[in-house]
């Protein structure tokens, strides 16, 4: 998966293959990363300063971190709404087709957490989905029956070419969840997804991934709302899930929304093992998500070597590069991305 390298700017380029690992539906307009940023320009695109190079990644931030990331001090907190998603019925000919594959399919219908509203103070909500209507949306956003002239994407979008707001997307945009792990001896850990997993298969991942679920994580807790460090339960979930690993220090790294996805709400977080890389290796063949991977890569980041001085500084920034040309290949939104944010979020920590 190529970098399209212009001067310093270095856009990520994720090629697309149509409905990938579910190939139920055969209308799709698949769309890399440079189709996604060129069809949202009036969207600020995520750009990310690395040394001598920039580089730019198809999504855009909602909410930046306030305090460094720290979650008992950041201000982003969710009320939740009872009534449940209901998709319109003007995109029932986009819909239809993709709940009905989705009811034959092996897949669980799960219980997604719907990013209703984000306000600019921080407040956002949080309402019951069912993953059968984020795959018919969000996932599937592509999708173009034949009798209709245009994808979902251009349906919604493409006048005036911007998402839609949270408040009246008629998306699901499901709150998903991401989390780059560093293990004890300094390796960045990346998951070898495997081609049982229905999207981005066979790709190098990020540590940790999956969706805010209403039922157990924001349904247990008080009526009154959550704040981000409630929230985060959800990370420390899917590390269990994926990786079978406790992590410490949890931090925030900001709230993206991701162009492919049709401005599908993620938030990603950076969290360390007390494990090594080998003992990590041996803990996940015991996780009960083990076959949405082969195996876990490790990359040197050794962020225990950042300090505020040049002489730390300039290597750690090289690290970081290294593993972003070493995985180029194959690497797919979700590593790029958690990779570049955990890097900001260090080096800022030693500013």
């Amino acid at each position: 998966m190529p970098w399209d390298v212009s001067g310093s700017d270095h856009v990520f380029v994720e090629p697309v293959s149509g409905a990938a690992g579910w190939p139920l539906i055969t209308g799709y307009d698949p769309m890399n990363g440079r189709d996604l940023i060129d069809f949202y320009p009036n969207v600020p695109v995520l750009t990310l300063p690395l040394g001598r190079a920039t580089y730019v990644v198809p999504g855009t931030m909602s909410w930046w971190p306030q305090a460094m990331g720290v979650l008992g001090k950041e201000t982003l907190r969710f009320i939740v709404i009872s009534e449940p998603v209901g998709l319109e019925p003007a995109i029932d000919d986009y819909t239809g087709p993709v709940m009905e594959a989705a009811r034959k399919s092996s897949y669980t219908n799960g219980d997604p957490a719907r990013l209703l509203h984000l306000s600019p103070d921080g407040v956002g909500a949080l309402q019951p989905a069912k993953y059968y209507q984020a795959l018919a949306t969000n996932f599937y956003i592509d999708h173009r029956p034949p009798h209709r002239a245009d994808s979902l994407r251009k349906y919604l979008q493409g006048h005036p070419q911007a998402l839609e707001e949270l408040r009246v997307s008629r998306l699901v945009n499901h709150l998903g969840v991401v989390c780059m792990v560093e293990s004890a001896d300094g390796m960045l850990v990346a998951l070898n997804r495997s081609d049982a997993v229905a999207f981005r298969q066979n790709t190098l991942s990020a540590s940790a991934s999956g969706m805010v679920d209403f039922v157990t994580d924001v349904r247990p807790w008080p009526s009154g709302g959550l704040d981000l460090a409630t929230l985060a339960h959800s990370a420390f979930r899917e590390t269990i899930e994926e990786l079978q690993v406790q992590v410490t220090g949890l931090r925030f790294l900001g709230l993206l929304r991701e162009f492919l996805r049709g401005g599908k709400p993620e938030m990603y977080f950076y969290a360390r093992s007390p494990l090594s890389f080998r003992s990590m290796e041996e803990h996940r063949q015991t996780a009960r998500g083990r076959s949405e991977s082969r195996s876990i890569l490790g990359f040197e980041l050794h962020s225990d070597r950042l300090s505020n001085d040049p002489a730390s500084r300039l290597p750690f920034e090289k690290r970081v590069q290294d593993i972003i040309e070493e995985s180029t290949d194959w690497a797919d939104f979700t590593f790029v991305a958690g990779c570049l944010l955990a890097a900001r979020h260090l080096m800022a920590g030693v500013a």
